[in-house]
């Protein structure tokens, strides 16, 4: 016959670990925020919620043709709160899109405003020339 102890509070031990764990896994981790992509007349528009964020925060940059949002908040409270339940991002965020080649990267513009980041990348111009060529 095998004797197994029983331990009462290993299973709270069990999950408050694995809550822990989650937890300060949550912290570091780099989250996405909700995003609305559009297209108008003549341009593509990406709409980005970041509440709480403040402009100094959100890097917007670009790469061949991948668009890159970043944003990141730093913790700056200065007591020690033990929360119950957190639901406002912290931390860093980051996005990428590919961007179709009909649009011009070098011709994108950004505005952040009540929390809502706004960029437009507009279309590539096509400039159509004609050239007279000589018959001999």
């Amino acid at each position: 016959m095998t004797y197994v102890t029983f331990r009462p509070n290993s299973l709270d031990q069990l999950t408050n670990e694995l809550f822990r764990r989650i937890n300060e896994d949550s912290k570091t981790a780099v989250r996405s925020t909700k995003t609305d992509i559009y297209k108008n007349d003549k341009s593509l528009v990406f709409e980005m919620e970041l509440p709480g964020y403040s402009k100094t925060e959100i890097n917007v940059s670009s790469k061949e043709d991948k668009l890159t949002i970043t944003a990141e908040k730093k913790n700056d409270e200065k007591n020690e709160v033990k929360y119950i339940r957190k639901e406002r991002l912290e931390g860093k965020i980051e996005r990428s899109f590919i961007i179709p080649e009909a649009y011009d990267l070098s011709k994108t513009s950004a505005k952040f405003e009540n929390g809502l980041l706004t960029i437009t990348i507009e279309e590539y111009v096509k400039q159509e020339r004609e050239i007279e060529i000589s018959v001999k």
